[in-house]
């Protein structure tokens, strides 16, 4: 557990925290002890992890019973929250993206949802995409219904939409205002979840680049109203899982500056060397953690928190390949993907 520095310093966690729904033996067999597993133990080191992140804010994402448990459990240790579920066109799974935020700090201004499937409006209708994928990111195997989408009810569902689009990922908005600094400054902050598959890479950037899009619109609606009674600046914090490298045309996307004003683009906390204890002032410079994830045939960087006008103080430590043993997640780590924590200055 670290050390608050002071009441100046935002802690802002994000965690996929795997959903329950996705959790089967087969796609886990390396985990150990297996009762580990079992959401009876698992919801309970979940919560374990979440206090000692000891965050003012935290981006969660593959959340399921979000009222039956953590809105519940977390209400209790002084969060309110705000949740965005997956649509439900191509499959049953529940499980959704979710803002929680300490009400001691914070007064919730307003909220936006986001549904990636509105991609698929406008575009050109394609036939022949690939049926019966099966679903493979950080050691998990889905061959349901959300994997891939029945091009022969592409008619029926999606009309002239372009069904590659169509994948029930969301994300979730939120302009927090905050109670005790001077000011009161805004920020906008974001959770969101990217589609997995390998081989729908340009799914994945317009993804990218719609949450940018939505983000953006956002912030300058936040900034314009704010303008007319006080002069702020609007900070903004991006996390999620975006199952994509930093080599990635994702990665790109999210860092680069707009062409259509004057923002530069956001920069990646884990990416400005602070993992390494080392904080690099060099807007050129980028190196991610060497994994975010890690099953035993895969680990690799895929998760960010991603900022625009503020300050990076310390990140959290992220564990080595030799503390996970045969993967995540194990009797230690719940989920398959570990906790990004970022101390930033306020």
């Amino acid at each position: 557990m670290s050390v608050r520095i002071s009441s100046s310093v935002l802690r802002v966690a994000s965690y996929n925290v795997l959903a329950q729904v996705y959790v089967r033996s087969a796609w886990f067999s390396h985990s150990e002890p297996a009762a580990c597993l079992k959401w009876k133990n698992r919801s309970k080191s979940l919560l374990k992890v979440v206090e000692n992140l000891e965050a003012d804010v935290l981006l969660l994402q593959e959340v399921d019973a979000f009222e039956d448990f953590w809105e519940k459990e977390l209400k209790e240790r002084g969060y309110a929250g705000v949740y965005k579920q997956r649509t439900q066109i191509t499959g049953a799974k529940k499980d959704g993206s979710a803002i929680f935020y300490k009400t001691k700090k914070f007064e919730l201004l307003e909220v936006r949802s986001i549904e990636f499937n509105s991609l698929a409006r406008a575009k050109p209708l394609r036939t022949g995409s690939p049926v019966g994928l099966k679903r493979k990111e950080g050691g998990r195997e889905d061959d349901s219904e959300d994997a891939a989408i029945d091009s022969n009810a592409t008619s029926e569902v999606t009309g002239e939409k372009d069904e590659r689009y169509l994948r029930d990922c969301v994300g979730i908005l939120a302009a927090l205002r905050l109670k005790e600094e001077p000011n009161n400054p805004t920020l906008l902050f974001g959770s969101s979840h990217l589609f997995w598959d390998p081989q729908y890479a340009d799914v994945k950037l317009a993804q990218a680049r719609y949450l940018r899009g939505e983000a953006d619109a956002f912030h300058t609606q936040l900034e314009s109203s704010l303008s007319s009674s006080k002069d702020e600046r609007v900070r903004v914090i991006l996390g999620g899982d975006f199952n994509s490298t930093p080599s990635s045309d994702v990665y790109k996307a999210m860092i680069s500056s707009s062409d259509e004003d004057d923002f530069t683009g956001y920069k990646s906390a884990y990416g400005t060397g602070l993992w390494k204890q080392t904080l690099v002032d060099n807007d050129n410079y980028i190196e991610e953690p060497p994994f975010t994830t890690c099953v035993p045939d895969w680990c690799d960087t895929i998760d960010y928190i991603f900022y625009s006008g503020l300050c990076p103080l310390e990140v959290g430590k992220l564990p080595s390949r030799e503390e996970l043993g045969k993967g995540a997640p194990n009797a230690d780590q719940p989920s398959d993907h570990f906790p990004l924590r970022v101390d930033f200055s306020i």
